[in-house]
């Protein structure tokens, strides 16, 4: 037998906190305050907490049920002392004495059963759905399978439930037809106008996408999706910021500045422009060139210039000379016009004997670390996922089917009427959906023949009473646990999960202990 859901069951105005998952259920906590009892009797405390405790703890089974299964005796596990603890002189643990919870070992006894250990290990959203899936021949206890929710667990007791029940009733409403046309007609919207913002600015918008898709539950397929684009983004980006790491090494940057020096006027806006435009690298190079870097000359560490006829001259009328030669329209090759700079730059370095080269040495080190975060900053800002924002398309328009027809104030008949209408064009209707995370499918109904959103997601609020327990451990990819032990009391912790502190527990106990009489205990004698 099981309790009929009272009238009061989802009353928002009464505000009873039980075990379900559901949106009004959770409002209740949001606003639960202890009942006031500055002015109530002994009695009416007493009840008022066994009333509460009875809406969380057992509220699916009657009364009688719960009075026939009550055990006055209360166990719990206390720490014992030994020598270690007082011999030990560094940390005084005895000195924090906390109160055991006896009391809340008063509803222990329903832990034991099958369907709490299932709502327990986050395999149901509600006691009353983990009863349908053990009834629904859901559940296995140690390879057989049991049809009754009041199953005694027993220590290391293995249960296995049904993964789709499980994904069924953990998994949010399939939304119906009506309902999908409208949120994909706001996607489309919103993707198009997102998109064109990428396109039109994309370093100034992306902030401001990739807060809205960091706002999105973290296995949405749209997060998912751009999650994705990000890390390649990323990696690549990281990949272009070490190669400039690694190219822009001492004789690199020393070649940059002795092409300053031979080319221009050395100036701060020419070691700027040389520089990636960082006004602050070309003052301090402009510094060291006020205080050692003029004493350098640059011809002495230029190599000789080539004397063979067949060599290219290394000026903007002997390259095009030696093109037009070869019938060739390439323009110059930057490298060999680099690699003059290269020698000159491994020429100074391996001057050691000179005190301003050595100097220049000693100044490389910080320079080129603050030249690196230029690179890391420059590489940030050319690199604003363009080439991923060049392979997203715009999702065509709409047909009017698309338009929202709301079911508000129609009859139950009328909506199923009008879903059937629409279940029919629905193939046709999802053709037109060609977003980037959603192709071919309208929204929730990826496998409309499923009685769950398509793919998959958890019913929402689903979070706020789920607590790991100490005595059971669950492994949700195969949707199984192990009853380890029957929860027990410490002094200052209990592993009786309640939304309720000791006080009502104690309460409620004495409600019970003064009026029950367990033949079942009385029968066994005190265990």
């Amino acid at each position: 037998m099981v309790a009929l859901k009272y009238r009061h069951y989802d009353s928002l105005l009464r505000g009873r906190l039980t075990t379900d998952n559901d949106l009004n259920h959770i409002f209740n906590y949001y606003k639960y305050t202890p009942d006031r009892t500055n002015n109530s009797t002994i009695f009416q405390q007493l009840f008022a907490s066994k009333r509460n405790l009875r809406s969380y703890h057992g509220e699916h089974i009657t009364e009688k049920q719960f009075k026939n299964n009550w055990v006055p005796n209360l166990h719990a596990v206390s720490k014992l002392s030994s020598k270690t603890d007082t011999t030990t002189n560094k940390i005084d643990i005895a000195s924090q004495t906390f109160e055991t919870p006896y009391q809340m070992q008063a509803v222990a006894f329903l832990e034991k059963r099958l369907d709490v250990a299932i709502y327990r290990a986050l395999l149901a959203p509600s006691v009353r759905v983990a009863r349908t899936i053990i009834l629904s021949k859901g559940v296995t206890v140690n390879d057989v399978y049991i049809r009754d929710p009041n199953y005694k667990l027993k220590p290391n007791d293995f249960v296995k439930c049904d993964p789709e029940k499980v994904v069924r009733y953990m998994g949010h409403e399939r939304p119906l037809i009506n309902e999908s046309l409208r949120v994909d007609a706001l996607q489309v919207a919103e993707w198009n106008e997102e998109l064109k913002n990428l396109r039109d600015d994309p370093s100034g918008y992306f902030p401001q996408f990739k807060f809205k898709i960091d706002g999105l539950y973290e296995r949405d397929p749209k997060r998912v999706f751009f999650e994705k684009l990000f890390a390649e983004s990323k990696r690549a980006s990281q990949k272009a910021v070490y190669e400039l790491r690694k190219n822009n090494n001492d004789a690199t940057i020393v070649a940059k500045i002795f092409k300053v020096l031979k080319n221009e006027t050395p100036s701060v806006e020419a070691f700027t422009k040389e520089f990636l435009n960082d006004s602050k690298l070309g003052e301090e190079l402009f510094a060291w060139y006020n205080k050692f870097l003029s004493k350098l000359s640059v011809e002495k560490y230029t190599p000789e210039a080539p004397t063979k006829s067949d060599e290219v001259k290394l000026t903007p009328e002997g390259v095009s000379e030696n093109l037009s030669k070869k019938g060739e329209t390439e323009t110059p090759n930057e490298t060999i016009v680099q690699d003059e700079y290269r020698t000159i730059a491994a020429n100074v370095l391996a001057d050691s004997e000179n005190a301003d080269v050595r100097t220049l040495k000693n100044n490389l080190s910080s320079f080129k670390e603050k030249y690196f975060r230029a690179i890391e900053k420059d590489a940030k800002v050319n690199d604003v996922n363009l080439d991923w924002i060049k392979t997203l398309k715009e999702n065509e328009e709409l047909p009017e089917d698309f338009v929202h027809q709301s079911y508000e104030g129609l009859e139950k008949d009328d909506i199923e009427s009008k879903e059937e209408e629409l279940k029919e064009k629905e193939n046709e209707l999802a053709k037109h959906i060609n977003l980037p995370w959603q192709q071919g499918h309208l929204w929730g109904r990826k496998n409309p023949e499923l009685e769950y959103f398509t793919p998959w997601k958890p019913k929402p609020f689903l979070g706020c009473l789920a607590v790991a327990p100490f005595h059971i451990e669950v492994n949700f990819r195969t949707c199984q646990f192990i009853y380890l032990r029957d929860p027990i009391s410490r002094p200052g912790h209990s592993e009786i999960i309640s939304p309720y502190g000791l006080q009502e527990h104690k309460n409620a106990y004495l409600y019970y202990k003064a009026r029950v009489n367990n033949r079942n205990y009385n029968r066994k004698g005190a265990q």
